[in-house]
């Protein structure tokens, strides 16, 4: 099944899926393609770039050309286990879940990052030069 589902590998593949230009919408079942890499928390380091990154187990999957945060920001869910994120800490992965082109902080009233994410999380596979293994 995961074989047919979409793959998202730059914001091209986002704009193709999603045509009417990032409605609130249910999302859809794909199939991400990047690199695993913990996203920077600092506010600060945004405007000081100097600043060493803020790491709290947050987590982006690095496009071709943008990033997409692995479920919205504030979700139970989006602080990643330690184990996974030493497992594929800026690997090259396959993410397969759902979708949605624009997505705000999990609580309302809540501040936080705004834009493409994961809304669920069925599986993160390892992705090697020649085939995927699942890990």
């Amino acid at each position: 099944m995961n074989q047919e589902l979409p793959i998202i590998e730059s914001q091209a593949d986002i704009d193709k899926l999603f045509p009417e230009k990032y409605g609130w919408g249910n999302g859809k079942q794909v199939r991400i393609i990047g690199q695993y890499q913990q996203a920077n928390a600092s506010k600060a380091a945004s405007r000081n770039p100097t600043l060493p990154p803020l790491h709290v187990g947050m987590v982006h999957i690095i496009l071709e050309d943008r990033a997409i945060l692995l479920y919205p920001f504030g979700h139970p869910s989006g602080i990643r286990p330690a184990d996974e994120i030493a497992q594929f800490e800026h690997k090259r992965v396959v993410v397969v879940g759902k979708f949605v082109p624009r997505a705000g902080p999990y609580y309302e009233n809540q501040q936080g990052l705004v834009g493409p994410c994961i809304l669920t999380v069925e599986s993160i596979v390892r992705l090697y030069a020649s085939k995927a293994i699942l890990c």
